[in-house]
């Protein structure tokens, strides 16, 4: 049986041949467990917060924008 097949030979949800989504799957899962543990929490939202992303990202009109509608959509516009 291939890796990311289930025994029907149906691709498994979520399987991916892609290393960084497959990480990535995993971290998520993690991060939005409700009991992970904080300190487990804030270690891995530290590393993926501090990922290399281009000088000035966080600054940008495209991260703040994003950023500003995600809020917006959730109802936390003050």
């Amino acid at each position: 049986m291939a890796k990311n097949a289930s025994r029907k030979g149906a691709p498994v949800k979520g399987a991916t041949t892609d290393p960084a989504v497959e990480i990535a799957v995993h971290i998520s899962a993690l991060l939005n467990h409700p009991a992970t543990p904080v300190d487990i929490y804030n270690a891995l939202g530290d590393a993926v917060h501090d990922l290399d992303v281009p000088q000035g990202f966080y600054n940008s009109v495209e991260h703040i924008a994003m950023r500003l509608a995600y809020n917006i959509r959730k109802g936390d516009a003050h």
